[in-house]
């Protein structure tokens, strides 16, 4: 999700005047709010800092990409929208796992109040 979001920053002017105005935000703003999701969240994600909370957004996104910009279409052009959409619900059931910088933060919390 990184290189998505990176090619939406990177190439910002040229997204800016065609990006679906889905929240009532204007399509700068709307386009400024998937780049935080997909650039962003998907980097905490990536080091598992936060992640249940970075989920939310990445959730919506795909969400609104699934079922606006490709019509519900999940076996066709909105696959990867179904497939990410996926796999976020997944990582905010589950958690991040131990591996993460959360499960360092929440070990060091336990210890100081063992």
């Amino acid at each position: 999700m990184l290189n998505h979001g990176y090619d939406k920053f990177t190439h910002f002017n040229e997204y800016k005047n065609d990006f679906m105005n889905f929240l009532g935000l204007g399509m700068r703003g709307s386009l400024a709010l998937v780049i935080f999701a997909e650039l962003f969240c998907s980097a905490m994600i990536l080091i598992g800092l936060f992640t249940s909370l970075f989920t939310i957004p990445l959730i919506i996104t795909m969400g609104v990409a699934l079922f606006m910009a490709h019509g519900g279409a999940i076996f066709e052009k909105g696959e990867l929208a179904t497939l990410y959409l996926i796999v976020y619900v997944g990582i905010l059931i589950v958690g991040p796992g131990r591996y993460s910088f959360d499960a360092v933060i929440a070990e060091r919390i336990n210890n100081k109040l063992a």
